[in-house]
């Protein structure tokens, strides 16, 4: 066992000291691998960070999976491109008509290994997705309700706040006008005043 994780290792080291010498030999490789490996990073930020990167992110591996399906139980079963493209959509999206059926043991065995437990993974990871983009449109609907109600109860505020400001500017006016004047605000005796008055034998002047 010893001499056998020597003679990976010592083999691994040959490849990268080859890899090193061809990456040396041929620059343009090196840098070939530098760009490739920075637009991978860029894409993957792409996915990461905006809407339309998302939304491809969840397209890509449905097209993906999609096509490669169809372009290897296609020919065994000797299908036409969209009789497989067909299949494979029924099958990945789990719905199983049943019309178009792998019968090769080729093609049963991908289905069976590969294609079927992938296409229930993607239909879960799928799902989880939707889910979590309607939770998010819920928190902005319900934040833009908020806001909402806050500003109209705010308007609302302001305007009884401007009005009873007014009442009391009126108030305070006619207070002022009144004692400029000089005038006295005559009061109305009640009825009720008026019969006691008359009882007692006095007469209100």
């Amino acid at each position: 066992r010893e001499g056998d994780d020597g003679g990976m290792a010592r083999r691994r080291r040959q490849f990268m000291n080859e890899l090193e010498d061809l990456v040396r030999e041929q620059p343009f490789l090196d840098v070939a691998l530098d760009y490739c490996i920075d637009r991978f990073k860029e894409f993957r930020v792409y996915l990461q960070s905006t809407k339309s990167g998302r939304a491809l992110g969840v397209a890509l591996p449905f097209l993906g999976l999609i096509l490669l399906g169809a372009a290897v139980v296609g020919p065994i079963e000797g299908w036409t491109p969209m009789e497989a493209v067909y299949w494979s959509i029924v099958t990945l999206t789990t719905v199983g008509y049943g019309d178009l059926v792998p019968t090769k043991d080729a093609s049963v065995w991908f289905c069976t290994v590969f294609f079927i437990p992938s296409s229930l993974f993607f239909l879960s990871f799928f799902l989880a997705h939707v889910a979590k983009s309607y939770i998010q449109l819920h928190a902005i609907h319900v934040t833009r309700l908020e806001r909402g109600m806050r500003q109209k109860l705010e308007r609302q505020r302001a305007l009884a706040e401007r009005s009873e400001r007014a009442k009391r500017n009126a108030n305070a006016t006619a207070a002022n006008t009144s004692d400029s004047n000089g005038e006295i605000v005559p009061t109305t005796a009640s009825p009720k005043d008026s019969n006691d008055d008359e009882e007692s034998g006095f007469t209100t002047i």
